[in-house]
């Protein structure tokens, strides 16, 4: 189900840069699979800037904290 990497992943600079230039770079390219749909590197920075945006829309600004709480679904 999980794939293993052997790989040592180096991040530097905030993961959010991360995701945009893949988004850039390989727009098609999958991202993640979340509940068996499969999200391109493009539709999960679209999401997130929506995301982003109504934040700000509410009055989140930049250095705010924000709690998201998300239901977990554990199959047997």
């Amino acid at each position: 189900m999980y794939k293993k990497f052997n790989k040592e992943l180096k991040v530097e600079g905030p993961i959010s840069e991360y995701l945009r230039k893949h988004s850039l770079i390989v727009p098609r390219k999958i991202a993640i699979t979340f509940y068996g749909r499969d999200i391109s590197y493009g539709e999960l920075w679209e999401s997130i800037i929506k995301i982003a945006s109504a934040l700000r829309k509410i009055g989140i600004k930049e250095g705010d904290r924000v709690v998201l709480f998300m239901q977990i679904v554990l199959s047997s």
